[in-house]
């Protein structure tokens, strides 16, 4: 996290973490003035970032919230990385209500890799969810719980036991669903189930 000063072209505010990435301490990022916004940052992107900067300062909108990529290195000897960088205005405490200020929170887009890969699963299932809901209705109650029973694992011995109906029943549940569903095999239908939080 910082907070950057786009009018005297300073950098007030630099986190633990936003240090260690630049190599400089907070108070160090501060001295360094208007060549802070050159040193670490490519140069077309920052003339970009306070074209945004400034438009957004002459809305006064401080509610609104802004997303860009920005390419950052601790120096000219070293590669450039992505950030996601998500800014908005901050009001400056000496001149209520003027904005000249804003706060920025940065991610380093390859350790956003598990985050954007957890996201599509997420997207994925909630697609597989609204796209095959129309079949989970065709099954019973029964049908259900004994999915949530075949989903963890269980063998129809022990199903028989919990719901107190024969083996036989029981694979003709599993038949029943199957066929209801589309499906052939345990990996599918853990899928349904998984999908409509039935275990």
């Amino acid at each position: 996290m910082l907070i950057d000063d786009f009018i005297c072209k300073t950098n007030d505010y630099m986190n633990h973490a936003g240090c260690s990435v630049l190599r400089h301490t907070s108070e160090q990022l501060n001295l360094l003035g208007e060549k802070y916004f050159t040193e670490f940052f490519e140069p077309g992107e920052i003339k970009q970032i306070f074209k945004m900067a400034t438009e957004l300062i002459q809305s006064g909108d401080g509610s609104r919230v802004n997303s860009f990529y920005q390419r950052v290195r601790p120096d000219q000897h070293s590669p450039y990385e992505w950030y996601h960088m998500t800014t908005k205005l901050i009001t400056d405490k000496n001149t209520p209500g003027a904005f000249q200020k804003m706060i920025m929170v940065g991610n380093r887009v390859n350790d956003m890799t598990a985050v954007v890969n957890k996201m599509n699963r997420l997207l994925e299932e909630n697609l597989f969810a609204s796209k095959n809901y129309h079949l989970l209705a065709r099954l019973t109650k029964r049908e259900k719980e004994i999915l949530a029973q075949l989903a963890l694992g269980l063998k129809n011995k022990d199903i028989a036991e919990q719901n107190f109906i024969s083996e036989a029943t029981v694979e003709q549940h599993r038949k029943n669903i199957k066929h209801k569903l589309g499906v052939k095999n345990l990996a599918e239908l853990i899928r349904f189930a998984l999908a409509y939080d039935l275990i």
